[in-house]
Formats: structure tokens, sequence, C-alpha cells
């Protein structure tokens, strides 16, 4: 688990992004029934936000150890969650490079719900050179100019933000390949265990990394990837700096600044 050090840091190599499908199904079922980030939007970013929670536990909790402030309510998880965060960090860990190094990870979400998770570098990237810490800013700045964060030009610092962050997760280039080059997506499977409340209760079933339909951009000849110009990778550069603050961001939360 690290926090503070990365691999290599002048030359990180970042670029890993990867879309999630969510499916869900009844104890007494062997069939899955697929969510609609579109038709039930509540339900998927609920079982995303808690994946993309576990992928960010450990570095959080070891934050939280490292500035002696640990919470004051920890959720237990259940059995089969907690499987379900090992399984999924573990292997995550071991086929992204981005994760491995650093394990952060934050959702993009599109105008029409389906999530691209973020992994590693690519947090930082987001949230300072696309727009995320502007947005706190800008409310900021309206809550004591105007007393109050619903105006227009809220709105748009927002929007902007989510066209730059999206644009960035759809990016080809960032996108969590295989090694003959397919784009990686990730299946997470839930089963429902009860009810509390009046609400389901959804806890990890299984998943599964799978590559999906290569773009038409893409070509293979002999066993071996070929891409168009706009598929080359970016070069690698440092981005320390965006890391360095992203991390600063997070003390700031668990201390309440």
């Amino acid at each position: 688990m690290k926090v503070f050090a990365v691999s290599n840091p002048q030359n990180t190599n970042f670029g890993h992004t990867f879309k999630v499908s969510i499916c869900i199904r009844n104890s007494t079922e062997e069939q899955y029934q697929f969510v609609n980030p579109i038709k039930n939007k509540a339900l998927y970013k609920e079982l995303n936000s808690k994946f993309v929670g576990w992928l960010n536990q450990d570095f959080i909790t070891n934050l939280r150890k490292k500035l002696n402030k640990p919470r004051s309510i920890v959720r237990k998880m259940s059995e089969r969650d907690l499987n379900g965060k090992k399984q999924l960090t573990e292997h995550l860990t071991s086929i992204d490079k981005d994760y491995h190094d650093i394990n952060m990870a934050r959702s993009v979400y599109t105008y029409r719900g389906l999530c691209y998770v973020a992994t590693g570098i690519d947090v930082p990237v987001i949230e300072q050179l696309h727009g995320a810490t502007q947005i706190g800013i800008a409310k900021s700045d309206a809550q004591e100019l105007y007393g109050t964060t619903h105006n227009s030009y809220i709105n748009a610092v927002v929007k902007q933000f989510k066209n730059s962050s999206i644009s960035y997760a759809k990016a080809s280039e960032n996108i969590l390949r295989s090694k003959n080059g397919s784009e990686i997506m990730l299946r997470l499977n839930f089963i429902k265990t009860g009810i509390k409340k009046n609400k389901n209760i959804y806890e990890f079933d299984n998943y599964e990394f799978h590559p999906i339909k290569k773009t038409a951009q893409q070509k293979m000849l002999n066993g071996d990837l070929f891409m168009s110009e706009s598929f080359q990778p970016v070069p690698e550069r440092s981005y320390m700096d965006e890391y360095r603050k992203t991390i600063l961001n997070q003390i700031n939360k668990i201390l309440g600044k």
C-alpha cells in the first residue's frame, strides 16, 4: 500500500480507465439482470460507488493512520463484500500499473450514466488538470458573493469539468487494454441478500475483467497490434505536483479544513 511513494516518479506512465457494467440477481435465481445506467441510474451509481469505495479504502485508511485520525464510525463489511474487495483490488493491481503504483480511483459518469473508473495517477490528472478542484473554489466564491451556489456560473463550471473529464476518460490512449489491444471492461455482479429499512441490500457475488470489441481504427497483423496515429501513446511525464495537491486535498478533508 503506497501513499506518498510513487515508483519512478519522473517517468510516470499514466492512462488507465475502464468502463463498468453492473448486474444483479436474487439469491433464489441463477440469471443476472443488467442494471441499465439510464433507466436505473440510482442503483447503478450506488453499486458502482460501493466498488470505487473499495478501491480507495486502503489508501484512505492508511492516510488516516498516518495522520492519527481513524474514522469515528467504521461500517462493518459483509463476508461477501470483504471477499469482493480483496479479489478486485488484488486483480486490478496485477493488470493495471497505474493502480499498482498509486491505489486511488474515481468515477467519471457520462451523460448517459455509464461510469468510467479512472485509476492511479489519472485521479490527480482529472482533479487538478481537468477542473474538479475548480468546482469547490467556484462554489466558495459564489457563496461569498451571492449567498448561494445555485447559479449559471456554477452550472457552467460543473459542465466544463464534466465535458473535460468525460473526454479524458474516453480517450483511446487512456483506456485499459489487453495485451492484444482489446479494450478491457469490468463486469460487476451483485446478489440481493435482504431488505433493510425498505431498501434492497446487494452484496458482491463475482466479477470479470473482459475484453470488448476493438475499435475500427485498430488493426491486427501477424498477431501484432498496429495503431493509427491517434492511438500513439502519450509521451510520459511526471505528475508529482498534481499528485501532491490531491494528497493535500485528502488530508484537508480528513482534518476538516
